[in-house]
């Protein structure tokens, strides 16, 4: 038998914070992909931390670090529209 994706079980916390290791355990320094996945492994435990002053032990479930992901990569398209729009 063959195996099976385990990526595809992982929520998105660990996915996020498997990538991350794996990142960081390569030796070219602080790359724009580190320091992406830090950024958003950042905004995850922050809403985590949230959570849990909820009473929410497990901390947010997927479908709001899929809205963190949402939101930070609307704020994103805005800046780089609003950049192109001033001419920068």
């Amino acid at each position: 038998m063959g195996q099976e994706d385990k990526s595809d079980m992982m929520s998105l916390k660990a996915r996020v914070a498997q990538a991350l290791n794996a990142e960081r355990e390569k030796d070219e320094g602080c790359t724009t992909r580190l320091s992406t996945l830090r950024l958003i492994d950042a905004a995850i435990r922050d809403r985590d931390v949230c959570a849990r002053g909820r009473g929410d032990s497990e901390g947010c479930p997927d479908a709001d670090v899929r809205n963190v992901l949402d939101t930070m990569i609307a704020q994103r398209e805005t800046a780089a529209r609003e950049h192109d729009d001033a001419g920068r």
